[in-house]
């Protein structure tokens, strides 16, 4: 049997009608950066007193099916949308022409995915790898973070309820406007924070937490529909050079915190943009330690709440020229 390696693996998405049922519409194949998504069998011993001679266990049984993983794959400005909405939970399109502005936005109850996992390649030349297919799949928590010198990046931490046997592979085709999100395009207003526009940053770090558990009941092994069992939280996490103390006047700001959208927008290529805004945020942790002879780096992370005008606590506006936001 031929040797089964990484390369050339990919994932396909798409949006379930039904929770746990294999989506029938169309997929979006997604590159990957790694890809832990898999079945686990959870075996329980049998309680009874009646055990072997020496003291093992006699027997075992099937308690429960534990599907999921964890996504990790470059962020682009097009075809990353199943994802974006799994984890917020809605989209709304502008009216064209072309460019159009997707845009992201929490609500309650979070759709599901069937994401189709191409495990790469085999060694021989005619050999395909295999495909599993996972079903069921929620987004528990999204981080989205950038570096300088490096291509933004995001990272799904999914929920399924369950996966089909390993088959024969798929093949991939990539949407044609999936550029890369890069550090060097942060746009000129930099990190935009209660309205100034000044503060540069050498990396960002979003985590969108949707406080999601599975719901083992009696009757199965597979999970019912996951829900959100907590407060959901958002927060951004930004480091930067010391060269203003505007962040740490406003975190020890009282009785009342100092708050605003804390923005950043990324602006590519042919009409791409993206744009991360923590709206009413508050600033949760703040940190300026001297340590070194060298620049003193300062890290603020950002709490995002529910504003005034009814905005939740994060959205993610997607510019590009398709029509279709997945």
């Amino acid at each position: 049997m031929a040797i089964q390696f990484g390369r050339n693996a990919f994932i396909q998405t798409s949006e379930e009608t039904t929770y746990g049922t294999a989506s029938g519409g169309s997929y979006t194949a997604m590159r990957l950066i790694s890809c832990s998504l898999q079945k686990t069998i959870e075996r329980s011993r049998k309680t009874h007193l009646n055990q072997g001679d020496a003291g093992f266990v006699r027997s075992t049984f099937d308690a429960f099916n534990i599907t999921g993983g964890n996504i990790t794959a470059p962020l682009h400005y097009a075809g990353n949308g199943d994802i974006l909405k799994a984890a917020l939970g809605a989209v709304a399109t502008s009216a064209g022409p072309a460019p159009y502005t997707h845009t992201f936005t929490p609500t309650a109850n979070l759709p599901s995915l069937t994401v189709v996992f191409q495990r790469g390649a085999a060694q021989s030349a005619s050999g395909t790898g295999r495909k599993e297919t996972f079903k069921g799949c929620v987004v528990s928590q999204l981080t989205i973070s950038c570096a300088a010198g490096e291509e933004a990046t995001f990272s799904a931490e999914i929920i399924a309820q369950d996966s089909d046997a390993r088959a024969a592979a798929t093949t991939d085709t990539f949407p044609t406007s999936a550029r890369s999100v890069l550090h060097h395009q942060l746009s000129s207003n930099r990190l935009s924070w209660n309205g100034t526009n000044d503060y540069d940053v050498r990396s960002f770090e979003i985590v969108i937490d949707n406080k999601i558990e599975r719901r083992n009941n009696l009757g199965s092994q597979l999970t019912a529909e996951p829900n959100t069992s907590d407060v959901k939280e958002v927060r951004m996490t930004v480091t930067m050079d010391l060269d203003s103390e505007q962040f740490y006047t406003d975190f020890i700001t009282t009785p009342t915190a100092i708050d605003g959208d804390a923005v950043l927008v990324m602006t590519g290529t042919n009409n791409d943009q993206m744009t991360f805004t923590i709206h009413n945020a508050v600033i949760e942790e703040y940190s300026d330690a001297v340590t070194t002879f060298g620049r003193t780096e300062a890290t603020v992370t950002f709490l995002g709440t529910i504003d005034s005008s009814g905005n939740e606590a994060i959205t993610i506006e997607m510019q590009n020229d398709n029509a279709n936001p997945i």
